[in-house]
C-alpha cells in the first residue's frame, strides 16, 4: 500500500485489480497523483481493472475547465483507456459527477457504484449491463 495522506493505492492480486482508496477532502491534484501511481501499478502487474473508492471522501469542487481537463486526463490515458475503472460511493454521497460525465462522453470505460460487490463484478465481466 502507497500513496499520500489523502488517498492510497492497494492491489487485490487475487481478482487482479488496483484499487485506489480517498479520505478526506481531496482535490485534482490528489487525484492527478494517484491517476500517476496507480496506472503505473496496473501496467506493471498486466491489471486492466481500477476500482476507485470515494466512500470516504469529500471531493473540492473546481472550475469547469480544470474539471474538463482532467476528464481529458482520464480518457486519453493509454492505460485506463486499456481497462475498466469502476466508481464507488456510499449511496447518496455528493460526488463530481461532471468529470464522470465528461469522461464517459469521451469513451472513457468507466461506471459509477454504491456497491463494492457490484462494483467488482462489473470489473469482472459479469455484469454487463
Amino acid at each position: 500500500m502507497f500513496g499520500s495522506s489523502r488517498y492510497s493505492i492497494d492491489v487485490d492480486q487475487e481478482r487482479g485489480i488496483v484499487i485506489v482508496n480517498y479520505v478526506d477532502v481531496i482535490d485534482l491534484t490528489d487525484r492527478r497523483q494517484a491517476v500517476e501511481t496507480a496506472t503505473r501499478e496496473a501496467r506493471e502487474k498486466g491489471f486492466r481493472k481500477i476500482l476507485v473508492d470515494f466512500s470516504e471522501a469529500r471531493m473540492e469542487t473546481h472550475a469547469p475547465e480544470e474539471e474538463s481537463e482532467f476528464a481529458d486526463l482520464l480518457s486519453s490515458h493509454d492505460v485506463l483507456m486499456d481497462c475498466r475503472t469502476a466508481y464507488l460511493s456510499r449511496p447518496g454521497q455528493s460526488i463530481n459527477w461532471f468529470i464522470e460525465v465528461l469522461a464517459q462522453a469521451r469513451h472513457f470505460p468507466c461506471r459509477h457504484f454504491t456497491d463494492r460487490e457490484q462494483a467488482q463484478a462489473w470489473l469482472a465481466g459479469v455484469d454487463e449491463d
